[in-house]
């Protein structure tokens, strides 16, 4: 097999080292919407990872030298503990992804308060994203969040992100779990609050109409209120929200903003040799 690398002048500890990354960077991404909103096939996923790997080993130089525990590439390829560096980078992977994720719930949790609040709630949709059925205005959310993300360079910060953690987390090397919890639950605890401001003006016309409405149903018992005040919540919620949302962006930058800031708060508690600096 060396042979075979030499020939197309690769070597055995760049092989383990792309192999690595492309765990680390799969197991992200899997748990992202990023390419499930979209219906990409799997194998075109797997040339992505694997295309994202190389190039982030060839364009660092210092990734390749980061061989998991200054252990060869003959001891990687020999198996003795490559299964472990397997499982650990799928982990760390998976732990990238959370910080992802809750980034991208912010705008679903949003869609959802907007489809109870409206009365989109009656009516649901399959969402590609989650493969779930949800209401109408949580998939245009989860599919806006990721269309904006794309728009906002975010999956350039996204891909620097993964670039440094491999500086400061090398590949196959043990890392501390503990360094991620509290960062994440951070930003789990900030959830509610950001779904709540990007959508809070609408919210707050569904309150005037519900009040409206419910004085008309005093005045007019005879008027079924839920077959006349579903139209009027719905041509008027979406009207608002055809406004609100344009002038918004700070809001949405805010949002993928806590995505960073989660991974630099983690990443900023481990020194380079994997210990923990003190708590801030």
């Amino acid at each position: 097999m060396s042979n075979t690398l030499s020939a197309w002048g690769l070597s055995s500890d760049w092989l383990v080292t792309v192999t690595l990354l492309s765990i680390r960077i799969g197991a992200a991404f899997l748990f992202t919407p990023l390419l499930t909103v979209v219906n990409v096939p799997g194998p075109a996923r797997l040339l992505i990872v694997i295309g994202l790997a190389t190039g982030l080993t060839s364009a660092s130089p210092g990734v390749g030298a980061l061989t998991p525990s200054g252990s060869s590439a003959a001891d990687a390829i020999r198996g003795d503990i490559v299964f472990g560096w397997i499982l650990s980078e799928m982990a760390f992977g998976a732990t990238l992804a959370v910080a992802v994720h809750l980034a991208f719930a912010v705008f679903s949790l949003a869609g959802r308060i907007l489809d109870i609040q409206i009365g989109f709630g009656l009516a649901q949709v399959f969402d590609p994203s989650t493969n779930a059925v949800v209401p109408v205005l949580t998939t245009i959310f989860n599919q806006a969040a990721v269309i904006v993300f794309f728009l906002v360079d975010g999956h350039h910060m996204l891909l620097r992100g993964i670039a440094y953690s491999v500086r400061r987390f090398p590949l196959g090397a043990p890392w501390p779990l503990d360094a991620a919890v509290t960062p994440i639950l951070a930003q789990a605890a900030e959830i509610l609050g950001l779904a709540f401001s990007l959508v809070s003006p609408i919210v707050f016309c569904m309150l005037i109409i519900e009040f409206a409405l419910a004085l008309l149903s005093r005045s007019v018992p005879q008027m079924h209120m839920l077959s006349m005040g579903l139209p009027v919540k719905i041509l008027i919620g979406l009207a608002v929200l055809s406004f609100w949302i344009v002038g918004n962006g700070a809001a949405m930058l805010r949002i993928y903003g806590t995505l960073y800031h989660t991974w630099d708060e983690w990443f900023g508690a481990v020194s380079v040799d994997g210990g923990l600096h003190g708590r801030r």
